[in-house]
């Protein structure tokens, strides 16, 4: 299968293209250096926002993976994030419907529901979070990928484009995941949980509203945006709230504890070209382990206190967000999985 990689010089582009080659399929990879990363591969250097080059790419293909975009919203402005990504976006699916392609795989992201960067809170409608999860973005980035979505929904409509759009979360290499590094990480805020349990419930409430007030000043103040990105407050600013208390609610709570490997990343994008499915599908893909390492009905108490928990899931150290769908559509399963030491 031919199969044309937008990005394919990113984190996941390029195991991508490393991934889809190993499986025996031919690549043409476009981004926007002068040259590739992963040797042996027919290679572009493209715009996704000047269409004709794109269409150019498209050419002679059957299949596309689209990961060229800004992966947060701290790189460049809300306007210049908007436009690459949804542009971008727009011209690889109008590319595709001019050449007759009728599989796109692309790259959307755990904040086209609003979790990570958002202005605002992020509240689940209920755990572990799925496909269902209502909307609430607040930041360019987020929105952004709420649209490539839309256009996914678009061209299914109009020309019959099936497509994936993944829902990813954090990716790492294999190298940070199963660093030092991140175990003394993990470590650090496994023992401050257990210690944050088993305090006074009294005790833990009052420390959490002092957590979530601050936390969401920071957030509405645009704190993790480019251009007004705001310093972490120190540990003397923060006074009776723990680092890791910051930290963990400021950040992690934000992302549900979730990552993928890179390498499963790659193969969800290979499957969802290859699987027997029609129609515009937003899909979760992440571990099955949340990064935490931590039980995740634990982290649920803690962090989202009243929000219901779906029986029978979520076991031990689960990941808080369900990749059924993704199993079910397009034969997803995690491989490399933080929980598989």
């Amino acid at each position: 299968m031919k199969v044309l990689v937008t990005g394919a010089n990113g984190l996941v582009g390029s195991a991508t293209v490393q991934y889809l080659q190993e499986h025996g399929h031919d690549v043409r990879a476009t981004d926007m250096a002068e040259e590739s990363k992963v040797s042996g591969v027919e290679y572009a250097a493209c715009d996704i926002r000047d269409f004709d080059a794109i269409r150019e790419q498209v050419r002679g293909c059957e299949t596309i993976v689209h990961l060229a975009a800004l992966p947060s919203p701290t790189i460049n402005t809300g306007a210049v994030t908007f436009h690459i990504n949804v542009t971008g976006t727009y011209n690889v699916f109008e590319a595709a419907s001019e050449e007759g392609i009728k599989r796109i795989a692309q790259a959307s992201s755990v904040n086209a529901v609003g979790m990570t960067w958002g202005m605002g809170d992020f509240v689940p409608d209920y755990l572990p979070v799925d496909e269902g999860q209502t909307r609430s973005i607040t930041d360019p980035y987020s929105f952004s990928k709420h649209m490539i979505e839309e256009i996914g929904d678009y061209y299914w409509r109009r020309d019959q484009i099936s497509s994936t759009a993944l829902r990813m979360p954090a990716v790492y290499r294999a190298s940070h995941h199963r660093s030092e590094s991140y175990y003394a990480n993990r470590d650090r805020i496994s023992t401050f949980l257990d210690e944050f349990l088993a305090l006074p419930e009294d005790e833990r409430q009052r420390l959490l509203a002092m957590t979530r007030e601050r936390v969401l000043a920071f957030r509405q103040a645009r704190g993790v945006e480019f251009g007004t990105r705001l310093e972490w407050p120190s540990a003397e600013a923060l006074g009776e709230i723990s680092p890791v208390l910051w930290e963990t609610y400021m950040w992690h709570r934000f992302m549900v504890w979730a990552l993928i490997d890179v390498r499963d990343a790659a193969q969800a994008f290979m499957k969802s070209l290859t699987a027997d499915f029609e129609g515009s599908h937003p899909l979760f893909v992440n571990d099955t382990g949340n990064f935490a390492e931590y039980d995740a009905h634990a982290l649920a108490s803690i962090f989202f206190p009243g929000v219901p928990v779906k029986e029978g899931e979520m076991n031990g150290k689960a990941s808080l967000i369900s990749i059924k769908t993704a199993q079910d559509l397009i034969g997803f399963e995690p491989v490399y999985s933080v929980l598989d030491r």
